[in-house]
């Protein structure tokens, strides 16, 4: 009987946590995020609906063999690749302003996600632009997907390259619109200087007299590896000091969920890293591919994000 009462006041307690935080993170938006666009849940399903489409369309031209659409598109990528370069760098930018600075000030590595505007408008106003920003950026992610398959390098539409871009947005949209605060800003302060970093790489891969300089290809992955890492390191630590009754405020379901997707990541990333750079023949031949073509001019390696 006792251990049926124990029981009870167990699932009680999970019961009036899990009230807790339907009512705290999960009733209504982020007031400060109904100002910026794309926040709405008809904008969630509208990337996941876009997103699938583009896929399909992939799909169906790789089935049929298509023939690239962009036969000489360098200029276009090294556009593209300036504004990556410059929009990565402006979030890496605010994330330090805002989440880093309380680090360092305060020594708040663990911040809260349920916040009271009223008290620090200015700094949440920040903190929320910081969030939308880096949300925005994974929009125009998608023209990574665009420009695989205009040029129809179809090794490079894989799962790990869908899966991540699809499920990014997703999570990204989740923070901005109900939770864009404290501890969800360490996604941009470790994602975007990877990204600067990246699209840095395929900027200058772009011009064939620098491709003798770019030596340190195959150390982007293993950033990436590194950022999912630390990631889920302050992540797993917050939420159990959150366990263990030393904080509050934090959104233990998002949290949870976020560890788990870095668990993923780290396994497709290593998957990848392996079979790219581990095995000889398939690194010799994906270095060819990287940096010439038989026309001589300079291509893109499969690019992997986060």
């Amino acid at each position: 009987m006792a251990h049926s009462n124990d029981t009870s006041s167990t699932q009680f307690s999970i019961s009036d946590y899990l009230l807790w935080e339907k009512q705290n993170f999960y009733s209504q938006t982020f007031p400060l995020s109904a100002q910026y666009a794309l926040v709405g849940v008809d904008s969630l399903i509208a990337s996941q609906v876009v997103y699938g489409l583009i896929v399909l369309w992939g799909l169906s031209r790789k089935r049929a063999d298509k023939k690239p659409l962009i036969t000489e598109g360098r200029w276009a990528l090294r556009v593209y690749n300036v504004i990556q370069v410059a929009l990565s760098g402006y979030i890496a930018y605010l994330a330090t302003s805002t989440y880093l600075k309380k680090v360092i000030n305060q020594g708040h590595i663990c911040q809260p996600m349920k916040v009271i505007i009223e008290s620090d408008p200015e700094e949440y106003e920040l903190e929320t632009y910081t969030t939308w920003l880096f949300y925005i950026s994974k929009w125009v992610d998608y023209m990574d997907t665009l420009f695989i398959i205009a040029r129809s390098k179809w090794r490079q539409l894989s799962f790990l390259h869908t899966f991540h871009h699809c499920t990014m947005i997703a999570i990204t949209w989740l923070a901005i619109h109900y939770y864009p605060c404290g501890l969800f800003l360490i996604a941009p302060q470790l994602n975007a200087p990877v990204h600067f970093v990246m699209y840095f790489y395929y900027l200058l891969s772009s011009f064939p007299s620098l491709t003798p300089f770019l030596w340190w290809k195959n150390y982007i992955t293993s950033i990436q590896l590194l950022q999912f890492v630390t990631g889920i390191v302050l992540t797993v630590t917050c939420l159990s000091r959150q366990a263990m009754g030393y904080l509050t405020g934090l959104c233990f379901s998002f949290l949870a969920m976020f560890s788990i997707y870095g668990f993923i990541l780290i396994a497709l990333f290593s998957s990848f890293y392996i079979k790219t750079y581990n095995t000889p023949t398939k690194a010799q031949a994906s270095s060819a591919e990287s940096y010439s073509s038989s026309d001589g001019k300079t291509q893109r390696k499969s690019k992997k994000e986060m």
